[in-house]
């Protein structure tokens, strides 16, 4: 039966431990481990062993490695004929020292034995007696390290935090490429595909949007595709697929790429769809739209609900699949509807560090983190989900009553899934403990709240001056706080700057033009 921690998901003797980085499964050490060396998988894990997946009827049994203290030795993965899945360690020098390595274990079983009616049934080991065999995931294919903690190594994490990614690491990563992105900005990446799996990245041309999915999915060992967007597209047939005269269903590419990521759900899969704005985003992509709000919790894995049509009648969203869109806004392109918007983070790249530092550049590799997809995967779906952080739910809410006041006179206020959303956001920054809690409410007004603000009249200028206000944290005055010039002179008093900056220039554009927008 599944327990549910805070940090730990228990299956019987096995258990997932998000904030362990590449850490797959835990197995507390038992009878069948200790005599046998090895055990039967729990089928909620079996996702977590790539391995398990190319078991067939035809080929029951798959070969894998096992690195131990450095060393390689033979394993196999395998279905009985119970139907279950066993990892088993076939070396058989590793298998006569698990007696010795774990005494405690293999004392208390062997203390039990003689207590209980078959020398079968299964010996339950108090935790605070027990001791476990990690299996890590490693770069190469169908090899696993695995690392024996005996008494008195460090082991419960009951207490332990959500750590969630290391993103030092991915910065470094990245800066080997010759791209330098801030911690801040890497963070609010990771949050927004943490909270939904659909980012938008804007920006000039050249400041490596699509570059940064690209490099982002490589340091995380994640599968990456790149689906540029044609400007004819006025369907979702390149997408999702098309039948030919002869009535044969030829696969769009994305469901390619859903297929690929159903069978692997241990590994993320990251998709950029670069410059989706040249063609018009609800033409093509309006069933992605409409399927992610359909999200939900079947056991332990997110689905959705399926495409429309008997072809595609057997796919969904799957729970490892991120989508990232990076747009230019011009006039070659269109713009975003409000229904667009509202279902994702809108990270503006305008911030762009040219420097270069051949001595840094010059240093070792860093290799990819290899991330599981629990690291990137949504942990709340429903506000519901979040009840066990009411004050800080409760705080963020009365912020947003106060902002959505502020954006009723243009009718542009916000419902639900805008708030659900920020709330998620915030409480995975608490959680990480990644940005500070004002920087990190300052990106969500920047990405959530202001790129659905746009048009000429003059109640959107008294909308933009009281957000102003309301991020330098003063009494909106028309008469006092009117003119843009005399807004600039608090920029340095502004607790949410960024937001702060990004409203002055809507207003600048407002004062020249007569119209404003977040894209132009």
């Amino acid at each position: 039966m599944q327990q549910q921690m805070r940090d730990i998901e228990v299956y019987d003797s096995w258990s997932k431990v998000r904030s362990k980085q590449g850490l797959i499964a835990r197995k507390k050490v038992d009878k069948s481990f200790i005599k046998q060396g090895g055990s039967g998988i729990p089928q909620e894990l079996y996702s977590t062993f790539p391995s398990i997946t190319k078991i067939t009827e035809e080929q029951p049994v798959v070969e894998i490695k096992l690195i131990y203290k450095g060393m390689e030795c033979r394993g196999n993965v395998l279905r009985k004929a119970s139907g279950r899945v066993w990892i088993n360690i076939k070396e058989e020098h590793i298998r006569k020292e698990l007696a010795t390595v774990f005494q405690k274990s293999a004392r208390y079983i062997e203390e039990q034995e003689p207590k209980i009616e078959t020398t079968k049934k299964f010996i339950v080991i108090p935790d605070n007696e027990a001791e476990y065999v990690e299996f890590y995931k490693t770069n190469q294919e169908d090899t696993y390290e695995m690392k024996f903690i005996t008494q008195g190594d460090e082991v419960v994490e009951c207490e332990l935090r959500e750590t969630g990614m290391d993103i030092y690491l991915v910065a470094n990563n990245l800066r080997k490429q010759g791209f330098c992105y801030s911690f801040s900005m890497l963070s609010n990446f990771y949050l927004s595909l943490k909270t939904k799996p659909f980012t938008i990245l804007a920006g000039i041309s050249g400041t490596g949007k699509s570059k940064l999915v690209r490099l982002f999915a490589e340091a995380i060992g994640a599968e990456f595709e790149l689906i540029p967007v044609r400007p004819d597209w006025s369907d979702a047939t390149d997408l999702l697929g098309y039948r030919d005269l002869n009535q044969n269903f030829h696969k769009g590419r994305f469901i390619k790429i859903i297929e690929r990521a159903q069978a692997d759900l241990s590994k993320p899969y990251v998709v950029c769809l670069d410059e989706m704005n040249l063609a018009r985003v609800e033409y093509y992509f309006s069933d992605f739209l409409s399927l992610i709000e359909s999200r939900r919790r079947n056991g332990s894995e997110i689905v959705t609900d399926c495409f429309v049509g008997t072809d595609l009648a057997n796919f969904y969203i799957p729970e490892n699949l991120y989508i990232v869109g990076t747009v230019n806004m011009d006039e070659t392109t269109f713009q975003f509807s409000k229904k667009v918007l509202d279902r994702a983070n809108t990270i503006e790249l305008s911030e762009i560090d040219l420097d270069y530092d051949f001595e840094k550049m010059g240093e070792e590799e860093v290799q990819p983190l290899a991330v599981y997809n629990e690291v990137l995967k949504s942990k709340y779906l429903v506000l519901q989900e979040c009840a066990a952080h009411k004050k800080e739910v409760k705080e963020i809410i009365s912020q947003l009553i106060m902002i959505n006041e502020f954006l009723k006179p243009c009718g542009l206020q916000f419902a639900y899934r805008v708030r659900d959303e920020i709330i998620f956001y915030m409480l995975y920054n608490r959680e990480f403990e990644l940005l500070d809690v004002a920087e990190a409410f300052d990106y969500q007004l920047l990405q959530k709240i202001l790129p659905r603000m746009s048009g000429t009249s003059s109640r959107i200028r008294e909308v933009l001056v009281k957000l102003a206000c309301y991020c330098i944290q003063v009494n909106y005055s028309a008469s006092e706080f009117y003119e843009v010039e005399e807004l600039e002179e608090h920029i340095s008093e502004a607790v949410y700057p960024k937001s702060f900056k990004k409203i002055i220039d809507m207003l600048r554009r407002y004062d020249e033009d007569g119209f404003t927008s977040f894209w132009f």
